[in-house]
């Protein structure tokens, strides 16, 4: 698995060398293959995100998945009813289906009908991204939390409407956010980014993230009334989850998420200063993330309780890194410019690498596929 990752490394640090935009026109010497490196990186991703076989999410989708198909039931509770229903409804027509099989083909669909149309409309660069997220390890995350995985997809389908804007599209970005919830619940946090495009809210919301640190900087200190209003919500019958975080912390771990949550901030906030360089749509797209990335700001408190938190900035990361590549590739070739915008965003990209390593977590996450990594058609 190690030369795949090295591979897809070498392609971003390619294109942001020798790439160019030129009427809206991505150019690159001494020669594009961008079709090539898009299929090869696509194919990489669906290959990294299958290897998992013994991390704790991993195992546990495994076990789910036999027992859907040979049970015809669903053996976990009820946030796993509609996934359930798909194993079944997909191993009637294929009985012999493993599970590594139906994850890899779940993987190119969800990828192909939700995520594709967002990156083909506003993407300079689709190898670009790709390789940003293959390079920032969140293919890991995703790859074993599957059911978040296809939840994010189609978020990132619902995003794609409401960048479009009017009153028809976030109808159907309500509708499509539906859909992502019924597969995972906490998606429903989401139901607030349309506040976006309104138009007061945009004026002041940097104070979100100023609002959000203070809140989390009181938890740190030992304020901690927030335990007893996720106690109130975990009555809430489908909102029981919440228990489990009222009496756990993660402590003085949690400034890591935290602190890569502002850094991205102020890369998409420098990034700003050069959406000149943008096209209209474009930049229209950065901004859009940006007023995304202050909203999340005031979820900020929710990682002093967990880990798990953190996957709610994470599930936005495609989208940063697309108008990072857009900025970045858009920059004037071979500029101080150019550099700054490319060793800004990389640094960062290494942080959201290492963010699971500084937790203690790539047992569980990386390990298992540089390590002991097998590819998808294998059982």
């Amino acid at each position: 698995m190690i030369p795949l990752i090295i591979f897809s490394s070498l392609i971003c640090l390619y294109y942001f060398l020798f790439a160019r935009i030129h009427n809206d026109r991505l150019l690159v010497y001494p020669i594009n293959l961008g079709i090539l490196n898009t299929l090869f990186l696509s194919a990489s991703a669906v290959i990294l995100m299958t290897a998992n076989r013994i991390g704790y999410d991993a195992v546990s989708f495994t076990r789910f998945f036999y027992f859907s198909r040979d049970h015809h039931a669903n053996l976990f509770d009820y946030t796993y009813e509609i996934l359930s229903n798909i194993i079944i409804a997909v191993t009637k027509f294929f009985p012999l289906m493993t599970y590594p099989v139906f994850h890899a083909l779940v993987l190119v669909l969800t990828g192909l009908i939700f995520i594709r149309p967002l990156l083909k409309t506003y993407a300079v660069s689709l190898a670009s991204v790709l390789s940003l997220y293959i390079l920032s390890g969140v293919y890991a995350s995703d790859g074993m939390q599957f059911k978040n995985f296809i939840s994010v997809s189609i978020l990132l389908y619902a995003c794609y409407q409401l960048f479009k804007g009017g009153k028809s599209k976030l109808l159907a970005y309500y509708a499509w956010l539906l859909l992502a919830v019924l597969f995972h619940f906490s998606f429903a946090i989401y139901a607030f980014l349309p506040l976006i495009l309104w138009k007061r809210l945009q004026k002041v919301s940097n104070l979100f993230p100023i609002i959000g640190s203070l809140l989390y900087l009181s938890l740190m200190l030992g304020i901690d009334g927030f335990k007893a209003l996720i106690v109130l919500f975990a009555q809430v019958p489908f909102l029981a989850k919440l228990s489990i975080y009222a009496s756990q912390t993660a402590g003085i771990r949690s400034i890591v998420p935290v602190g890569i949550y502002c850094l991205l901030l102020l890369l998409l906030e420098y990034y700003r200063r050069s959406n000149h360089f943008l096209t209209e749509d474009k930049q229209s797209l950065l901004v859009s993330t940006i007023y995304i990335w202050r909203l999340l700001g005031i979820l900020l408190p929710a990682l002093y309780f967990a880990n798990a938190p953190y996957r709610l900035f994470r599930n936005v990361y495609l989208i940063v890194f697309l108008v990072a590549t857009n900025i970045v590739l858009a920059s004037p070739i071979h500029t101080l410019t150019r550099i700054k915008n490319a060793l800004f965003l990389l640094v960062v990209i290494f942080l959201i690498y290492m963010y699971p390593i500084l937790l203690g977590q790539n047992i569980d996450i990386y390990s298992p596929v540089l390590d002991n990594g097998v590819f998808f058609w294998l059982e």
